[in-house]
């Protein structure tokens, strides 16, 4: 059982998905399609998420792949897009786009491109929702416009050559975004600093902590009392390992068990529920790890990738919810650029994970952030609160959504 606190009737009467969106494009059929630049071929594949086929485009080196396909569409009342991409390999990809034009692709176009080098796309299945005012003008393009052509990009990194499959193109996905606060390693200038800020705004968060770091007397480290004030409070006290090591994919599957085990036990013992939340120590992971969480019942993880185009999470048999987007914030991140992403995700009806370290009072470095920064992104945050753009949640709420 989840801790009665962190579920309150008004999470409960929250809506999570209204509408999956309108579909634009199904990729159901090849021979809509034409492929252009060197290199470029495209293929039906059964490797789909939706219906029975999706659009295989295979790509050569560093050749402007790219397939287009007739449309006659308007989009000027779309708030948003959403579809799924899946990367074979990452490290093959330089960038994806989705463009749309009104002149047969010739001189202008509204698209969005997503780097692999920004952290937006991961090997796999990426479900991505994308705000409609990120695409960018080329030309003199204007949603106002019919677009005649949807075309499709995927270029490769040099000298490699791979595929991204294409899938279930939607506009209008609906929902109400949702934001969680996360802090890991178990810093005690984040229980000085930055949880009075959060309680004066009404605000919950997660904290990821190893048993190296709090379950000893160091003095920058929560203790076990003040954890459990947090937990008690409506905070999630969750798994981030027992020793923090840097590489749980370079361990022995015996070791690798141990460090999620042994944290595991002290939670539970402590009857910390939440104990069913995880984060990857430096966000490292692959599927090894992944079906251990899994197989030994927790539920969600943090991963790494650069979660601002995330949309809600699907219990569905896949993996997920093991490999969910964050947006780390340190000193090299200004409270503008957090406002928005903050601004990106309500017109998404996306969700957000704000991940944090360290909030200090003065000379922040590194993972650290100003405890007036954190400040100005909390009260930022109580004002779409305010009014009705975004809810703050915690993992332990936002899990009750999905199930």
């Amino acid at each position: 059982m989840l801790n009665n606190q962190l579920f309150s009737s008004t999470i409960k009467n929250l809506n999570l998905v209204i509408s999956e969106g309108t579909i634009v494009e199904d990729f159901e059929t090849i021979g809509d399609w034409t492929a252009h630049g060197t290199g470029c071929t495209i293929e039906a594949t059964s490797n789909c998420k939706s219906g029975t086929s999706a659009l295989k485009v295979n790509f050569v080196s560093t050749a402007f792949s790219y397939i287009t396909k007739v449309i006659s569409q308007t989009f000027s009342t779309e708030k948003n897009f959403i579809f799924w991409v899946y990367i074979d390999d990452s490290t093959k990809l330089a960038y994806i786009q989705i463009n749309f034009s009104s002149d047969g692709y010739s001189s202008k176009s509204m698209k969005i491109q997503l780097n692999v080098s920004e952290g937006t796309l991961t090997n796999g299945w990426n479900r991505i929702v994308v705000d409609k005012t990120k695409f960018i003008v080329t030309g003199s393009e204007s949603w106002d416009n019919t677009m005649n052509r949807l075309v499709v990009v995927a270029v490769g990194i040099s000298g490699q050559s791979s595929y991204v499959i294409f899938d279930d193109l939607k506009s209008n996905y609906t929902s109400k975004a949702k934001v969680v606060i996360t802090f890991d390693d178990g810093y005690q200038n984040v229980y000085d600093n930055a949880i009075p800020i959060l309680e004066s705004n009404n605000q919950k968060a997660v904290f990821f902590v190893p048993h190296c770091n709090v379950g000893y007397s160091f003095s920058w480290a929560l203790s076990l009392a003040e954890m459990t004030e947090l937990y008690n409070k409506g905070n999630d006290i969750c798994n981030h390992t027992w020793n923090h090591l840097p590489d749980l994919t370079a361990l022995s599957d015996a070791s690798m068990h141990y460090e999620i085990d042994a944290m595991d036990y002290y939670l539970n013992i402590n009857n910390f529920s939440s104990k069913i939340f995880f984060a990857y120590p430096y966000y490292i992971y692959n599927d090894t790890v992944i079906n251990y969480l899994r197989n030994k019942g927790l539920k969600m993880a943090r991963a790494n990738g650069k979660g601002i185009y995330q949309p809600h999470l699907k219990i569905d048999g896949n993996n997920y919810q093991y490999v969910i987007k964050s947006v780390e914030v340190n000193s090299d991140v200004s409270t503008v650029t957090v406002q928005g992403y903050i601004d990106q995700v309500i017109n998404q009806n996306g969700f957000l994970v704000l991940s944090f370290h360290q909030i200090v009072d003065s000379s922040a470095t590194g993972t650290s952030v100003l405890t007036s920064d954190f400040e100005i992104i909390s009260d930022y945050l109580k004002t779409k609160e305010n009014d009705a753009s975004l809810n703050v949640v915690t993992f332990s709420n936002y899990y009750k959504l999905l199930i």
